[in-house]
C-alpha cells in the first residue's frame, strides 16, 4: 500500500546519494588500472566487504531496516573511493607505476 511505497521512495533515495560515490570509485578504479595499480584492487575490494558488513550489521541492528541497507551502501563506496584517492595520489608522488616499484 501507501506506507510500502513512501519506503520504497525513501530507500531509493538512500540509494540515489551513493550513485556519486560510486561513480566516482569506479571511476578511480579505471585510472588505477590503466596506471598500473591493479595489485591494489583486491585489498581494496576486501576491505570495502569489511566495512560494509560492518556498516551493514551496525545499522540494521541500529533498527534502520531497509534504509540501513542503503546508507551502509553510501558509507562502503565513500570509503572506497577515498582509499583509492589516497593510493593514486601516493603513487603520484612517488613516480613510479607500483608503490613497490614493480
Amino acid at each position: 500500500g501507501a506506507d510500502d511505497t513512501a519506503l520504497t521512495a525513501q530507500v531509493l533515495r538512500f540509494h540515489a546519494l551513493s550513485l556519486g560515490p560510486l561513480v566516482l570509485a569506479l571511476i578511480i578504479t579505471q585510472i588505477l588500472i590503466l596506471s598500473g595499480g591493479q595489485r591494489w584492487l583486491v585489498p581494496i575490494a576486501a576491505v570495502k566487504l569489511v566495512v560494509k558488513g560492518a556498516a551493514l550489521w551496525a545499522l540494521l541492528y541500529a533498527g534502520l531496516g531497509l534504509r540501513g541497507v542503503a546508507i551502509s551502501l553510501g558509507i562502503a563506496e565513500v570509503g572506497v573511493a577515498m582509499a583509492l584517492g589516497l593510493i593514486l595520489r601516493g603513487r603520484a608522488q612517488h613516480g613510479r607505476s607500483d608503490q613497490y616499484g614493480d
